[in-house]
């Protein structure tokens, strides 16, 4: 090692031992541009006298360069400090595992002496209120369950308990409040369709009608839906069924493909391989006074090869002018509508095991049928 090497070697060991103990303002002098260039030129020198102190100059430089970039952090962390602004403090983890003994309540919440308790000067039962229900309909119901104050038994005609103990009611599908009870009756006889009109025979279209049904699971309801197959309404008919109507059992649909096909090929459920059909006909329709539905269709329900008597609640929705596409092309036709609905034990039918599954079953029924013109 020559001598000028050995003289630049000692220099640059103690830049590199203590470059942490320079003045910041030395070490800030680096970002001008011409003392970059100087220091260029420096470490080309400095290899120019030997690889010992061209290795030695280059670390020296690198370690000035990453305590002047040190020092510019602290800079600026003391101008940020002097900043007017409030810097949130934060718990420690010892602060923040300690459980919450004070919860701050603001001056509002604090009672005053303006501030009195409300007591009412007048008893009341639970029977002066209402049942609380979203629709009439529900409404209807739950009065029946839970009668009002005053209500009786014995009470009259349809108009009489609609206004009087209910105030509106579900008028042959048309949901109806009254005011009075004229304003009842009056109602009540603009609104009934009479099944009187209905002459000769009419065959069900399955396309325009739906059966759907709901079976309490535990706790909810688990609804679903048959296909109507075919059937007809011929009320003047003496000889046979008056109302005909057949289902698709192998339609069911749950909104489960898993569970659809446990009740059709479970031989405890629907078996629709052995029994692909469900059937209902009645021969005797009966004229209801009051109530939701304005007749009753007293007729059989057959299930699984099982036949029950079943009485099927319904309304005559009324007649309009259609169409009949039976034979392929449109021709006119007269359309009627009825809506009803009924409630089976499905145990009576050999339907269905325990797991949490209500016996009652409620069938909704939606009839459209049509008599060529």
């Amino acid at each position: 090692m020559y001598r000028p090497e050995l003289t630049y070697f000692i220099v640059l060991t103690v830049i590199i031992l203590f470059s942490q103990f320079l003045p910041t303002g030395l070490l800030l002098l680096l970002d001008n541009f011409l003392i970059r260039i100087l220091v260029i030129l420096l470490l080309l020198y400095l290899i120019t006298l030997g690889p010992t102190a061209g290795i030695l100059g280059l670390m020296a430089i690198a370690l000035m360069y990453l305590e002047r970039n040190k020092r510019k952090v602290v800079v600026a962390a003391k101008k940020l400090d002097l900043m007017d602004w409030t810097r949130k403090e934060y718990a420690t983890v010892e602060e923040a595992s300690k459980p919450q003994t004070t919860v701050p309540v603001n001056e509002f919440d604090k009672k005053t002496d303006e501030e009195s308790y409300y007591v009412p000067d007048t008893t009341c039962d639970i029977t002066d209120f209402e049942p609380v229900a979203p629709t009439i309909n529900e409404k209807a119901v739950l009065s029946t369950i839970y009668p009002l104050s005053g209500q009786r038994e014995e009470a009259g005609s349809g108009s009489n308990n609609l206004y009087e103990e209910l105030g509106f009611g579900h008028i042959n599908g048309v949901e109806t409040i009254c005011s009075s009870k004229a304003q009842c009756d009056s109602t009540m006889a603009a609104n009934m369709k009479d099944i009187a009109e209905v002459k000769g025979n009419y065959m069900v279209d399955g396309a325009h009608s739906s059966v759907s049904f709901s079976i309490k699971h535990i706790i909810s309801n688990t609804k679903g839906s048959i296909n109507v197959d075919s059937g007809y309404v011929n009320l003047d008919n003496t000889a046979g069924s008056k109302i005909y109507i057949r289902l698709d059992m192998k339609s069911i649909n749950t909104q489960s493909s898993m569970r659809d096909s446990h009740l059709k090929d479970k031989s405890e459920f629907f078996d629709v391989a052995k029994h692909g059909k469900a059937i209902f006909e009645s021969s005797e329709i009966v004229k209801n006074e009051g109530g939701i539905f304005s007749y009753t269709a007293k007729g059989k329900l057959t299930i699984k090869g099982i036949t029950k008597e079943v009485d099927l609640n319904f309304n005559y929705v009324g007649t309009k002018d259609g169409s009949d596409w039976s034979t392929g092309k449109e021709m006119p036709a007269n359309v009627i509508g009825f809506d009803g609905e009924t409630i089976i034990n499905r145990t009576q039918f050999g339907i269905g095991e325990g797991g949490g599954l209500g016996e009652d079953v409620k069938i909704d029924i939606t009839l459209e049928a049509i008599q060529p013109k």
